[in-house]
């Protein structure tokens, strides 16, 4: 409740009695709470009171100047804002009253006044999850923790009642010209539920409330599946709801009401002609737990209708409160006439927004390690990565090959190794199995190396729930407990007791980090394959096999189904208890070199004036565009003319797959078009013109092909007609 102004004691009081008669009460009703507010005329509360069962209350003050003074009193419900009165359409009057005098005065409000001054609780629930991805072909949706969910009402018929009469107009012809579908596929709805409830689909259609606003001879409902694939047929749509003929034919004045009252068949063609049209008040905040849950409750009074509802989400990130989700346009993502209670569901995809991380679930019962991949990129992704009897090593083992048709391509650069573990990995009781290894060998070559670059994962600390905090765990490497033991840089299985959570999938997700840059001074040494062995050990620090500890090393067979991942659960152990596995690695750059521009037969030089005696006579461009080791996925051969750099060359010089050279070669001897001088200069008699070679690789690390190994030339020459 706002403060009551007061003055010293002693001074003179003016006393208001207010007599309240509700109107239409049944007999034996029980009136309901009702409060009097005595206003001066700047709006200090001056004094408030509930009204008596029998309708009476007794208002008083020392306020005022002179002799006569002018006050506001105000019927309504009691509130502890009185801000909050305008909303509830509160019942007020102006009386001017002689100072210390008292003053009679008698309100009557009838049932539909004074039942909008009780309102009714509007709920507000939901979700904010981020959209994370465990492999390239599988999306997850973790919890976005300790976050605060800003919740806006959106309005667009009052904007609508201070359009401009030549915006009016234009929103007209807009809607008129409608094609027959939509040119991007119309989102008037947010997100859609989540993947993993498994529902169809729902249409969201007005209310009830909403249709009595309807002219009787229009069918002011409109539905629009939830769907971001399909295109849907606008034309008929609209038609289908509301008279195109009236659209076109109605008054400007008679059209901006028209629209007011099929708000809801004008929304989805609002959101698309025009999404500045709105206001928006924030509503309430809520606070995300650590399953990104958020609630809250908010009063409205009197409501014709069910609110549009925008959301936005901010975390602290950096020690700065940043909006992780904040849609636009805005009126693409209302959720229009929302239900009570409904759940929305928020879809953040900013790579910032801190999220709570749990392990999905696999299709296969027991305690498991289970290596996952390189970054996004499964075991079952890389050709015989992990190799059981009876199978045969060939040459391509080792290489990514993700489907029957794809290339085989080598890894390079940092690789990610993906790892998920059991609950029950640590039990004191079960496996206690505490720590894991990764190291490799080159294939050929003795000994092993171990991966020892440092891990260290976050999670997040609620001691104090209101006042959460992100600390880090360092998973390695550590010593071996063991001091006789020479096993050392082991990693320890993380505690799953902690709420781990992901900022970033590439940096936050891994168990191992494997620089393949640093096998070897030259790459060309380095390159070839290689076998990763993961290694597993007790509290102890001494190692274990999987029949022994009682746990099974699990491998995805493939991208999650319904939230699990295909397991096998009896994959190759060799006899020490390790998992062994090959990947192919390839530092090596691309080559692009653009060895000489010229005519056939001419010899090639630094400055070149190439003087022509016919405009059928071909360019020939003599180039190399390789990979040493066969792993090329492309290359762009062109010629651009000129400041303007108008792409002079045929088509098929681009993305181009077969490698050329070396030694050099020329766009014919590849099998590409030839190019003319006519077809270069075009209706110019002379010209200056640049030749661009690049190279792409197909060397990966396990979420993209790698760009540091793409090379690039270029070359210069001019036409002058002889």
């Amino acid at each position: 409740m706002a403060n009551i102004l007061k003055r010293k004691k002693g001074e003179v009081e003016t006393t208001f009695r207010v007599k309240l008669d509700l109107k239409n009460m049944e007999a034996g009703e029980k009136s309901p709470p009702v409060k009097a507010y005595l206003f001066s005329p700047s709006g200090e509360l001056l004094d408030a009171q509930m009204v008596s069962a029998n309708g009476t209350a007794t208002l008083k003050t020392d306020y005022g100047f002179g002799e006569r003074g002018k006050f506001k009193i105000t019927v309504g419900p009691e509130l502890e804002k009185t801000s909050l009165l305008a909303r509830t359409r509160a019942r007020s009057t102006t009386v001017v009253a002689q100072l210390g005098k008292t003053v009679d005065l008698g309100i009557s409000i009838f049932r539909p006044d004074w039942e909008c001054w009780f309102g009714y609780f509007y709920h507000i629930a939901g979700d904010v999850k981020k959209r994370i991805k465990p492999d390239a072909d599988t999306t997850l949706y973790a919890p976005v923790c300790t976050s605060i969910v800003e919740i806006y009402e959106v309005d667009y018929i009052g904007y609508i009642l201070q359009l401009p009469p030549f915006e009016l107009e234009r929103f007209r012809e807009e809607l008129l010209r409608i094609p027959e579908e939509f040119p991007v596929p119309p989102r008037p709805w947010p997100d859609p539920p989540w993947p993993y409830l498994r529902e169809k689909l729902p249409v969201k259609t007005t209310r009830a409330a909403m249709a009595k606003l309807a002219r009787p001879s229009l069918t002011a409902e409109v539905s629009m599946a939830m769907t971001t694939t399909a295109t849907a047929s606008v034309a008929s749509q609209l038609a289908g709801q509301v008279s195109t003929v009236a659209i076109q034919n109605l008054p400007t004045e008679s059209f901006r009401r028209f629209v007011i009252d099929n708000i809801a068949a004008f929304r989805p063609y609002i959101c698309l002609y025009l999404p500045g049209l709105y206001t928006k008040s924030l509503l309430a905040t809520a606070n995300t737990d650590t399953n990104g849950h958020f609630s809250t409750s908010v009063i409205f009074f009197c409501g014709t209708e069910q609110p549009d509802l925008y959301f936005k989400v901010k975390q602290c990130i950096s020690g700065c409160l940043k909006y992780v989700y904040a849609p636009t346009p805005v009126p693409c993502h209302t959720y229009w006439n929302h239900p009570s209670g409904e759940e929305v569901h928020l879809v953040v995809t900013d790579p910032l927004a801190r999220c709570h991380f749990e392990n999905p679930g696999v299709d296969k019962p027991g305690v498991y390690v289970m290596p996952i991949g390189i970054g996004n990129d499964g075991w079952w992704k890389i050709h015989q990565g992990h190799l059981k009897p009876p199978a045969i090593a060939d040459a391509n083992r080792g290489l990514y090959h993700p489907t029957a048709g794809a290339t085989y391509d080598p890894y390079g650069k940092t690789l990610d190794l993906n790892m998920q573990f059991h609950d029950g990995l640590r039990d004191p009781a079960g496996p206690n199995v505490m720590y894991y290894r990764w190291s490799y060998q080159k294939q050929g070559e003795a000994g092993w190396t171990n991966i020892d670059t440092p891990i260290v994962h976050r999670y997040l600390d609620q001691t104090d729930p209101l006042h959460p905090k992100i600390k880090t765990y360092k998973l390695g490497p550590n010593p071996n407990p063991n001091p006789a033991s020479s096993e050392d840089n082991l990693f320890e299985v993380p505690p799953p007791e902690l709420d781990w959570y992901v900022e970033n999938d590439r940096y936050d997700r891994p168990f191992a980090k494997w620089d393949t840059t640093t096998l070897a001074e030259d790459p060309d040494d380095a390159d070839g394959k290689y076998t990763l062995r993961l290694e597993m050990f007790n509290a102890a620090g001494n190692k274990v096999t999987p029949a022994g500890a009682g746990f099974k090393f699990f491998l995805a067979q493939g991208s999650m189904v319904d939230d699990e991942w295909p397991v096998d659960d009896a994959p190759q152990v060799e006899a020490d208890g390790s998992i062994l596995f090959t990947v192919h690695v390839d530092n090596c750059d691309t080559v692009a070199a653009i060895e000489s521009v010229g005519f056939t037969g001419t010899i090639p030089k630094e400055c070149q004036f190439l003087e022509y005696t016919d405009t059928d006579q071909e360019i020939e461009v003599r180039y190399q565009a390789y990979h040493p080791h066969g792993y090329l996925a492309e290359y762009d051969l062109a010629i651009n003319r000129g400041m303007s750099g108008t792409l002079e060359s045929p088509a098929d010089w681009l993305n181009v797959t077969d490698p050329a050279g070396p030694p050099v070669t020329t766009p014919v001897a590849e099998g590409l078009s030839p190019v003319t001088v006519g077809e270069l200069l075009d209706t110019h008699s002379r010209c200056a013109f640049a030749v661009r070679l690049h190279t792409y690789p197909r060397t990966r690390d396990g979420y993209d092909r790698i760009r540091d190994y793409e090379a690039s030339d270029v070359g210069a020459f001019a036409l002058v007609e002889k």
